[in-house]
């Protein structure tokens, strides 16, 4: 039996065998207790989930707790997101940096557990960290329209570039592994631009593996209720 010396103080007993005072042991037990039933009166019941949003209620937790899931989730998620664009051509009148950041901010279907994490030092884009993507739009009078037609979506052919002008450019052997339904925007109907007759955009984009933090086409939000009891 292991045996201690009590020591006693001004106002407590300590015991030396441990460094906790009686009192402190005492607190310490109370406090277990009172989180163990905080627990038991707390749940997590999932109201929402589909491929694309998932809809999550905690039930009884403190504020603090809920943050700090969304803060982990933040920092531990990986994701696939747009990170470099090379534009050759863009004649339109949205500037290169902005359609950079547009493209940037377009979700993407691809599964980022098939892929590393691109190492800062590398200057060749691999199979195995990158995804690229081709956009070639040029914008054209429609040649069926009507002459009295004033709506410029029929004057013109190709005059709003939409997400699903990013075409999916395999690298390596990525096609023996993906199919291109599963490597495309995960919303096909994003506008990128507007253009005129004779504008034109031709560009690349490569797609890297990279945390939820740092990439700006996932979002996480916080909600929430307060109940008012009588």
């Amino acid at each position: 039996m292991e045996t201690g010396r009590l020591t006693m103080e001004e106002f407590q007993l300590v015991n030396k065998t441990d460094g906790l005072t009686i009192s402190s042991k005492k607190k310490n037990v109370k406090e277990s207790k009172a989180a163990e039933a905080s627990i038991a009166n707390c749940k997590v019941e999932i109201i929402r989930m589909d491929p694309f949003e998932m809809e999550i209620d905690f039930i009884g937790f403190n504020i603090s707790l809920v943050n700090a899931y969304r803060r982990i989730i933040l920092a531990e998620v990986p994701t696939m997101a747009i990170e470099k664009v090379y534009m050759y051509n863009n004649t339109s009148i949205v500037q290169d940096e902005v359609l950079a950041h547009r493209l940037g901010l377009v979700p993407l279907k691809v599964d980022p557990r098939y892929f590393e994490f691109r190492n800062k030092e590398e200057t060749e884009w691999g199979a195995q960290d990158s995804v690229k993507y081709s956009l070639n739009v040029r914008c054209s009078k429609n040649p069926k329209a009507a002459a009295d037609e004033t709506n410029p979506d029929i004057l013109y052919l190709n005059r709003k570039v939409m997400s699903s002008s990013l075409k999916w450019i395999p690298l390596g052997n990525q096609t023996d592994i993906f199919q291109e339904a599963n490597m495309q925007p995960l919303h096909q109907d994003i506008l990128l631009a507007k253009m005129n007759s004779g504008h034109e955009i031709n560009l690349e984009a490569f797609a890297v593996k990279g945390m939820v933090v740092t990439m700006p086409s996932s979002s996480l939000a916080l909600r929430g209720i307060v109940s008012c009891l009588k």
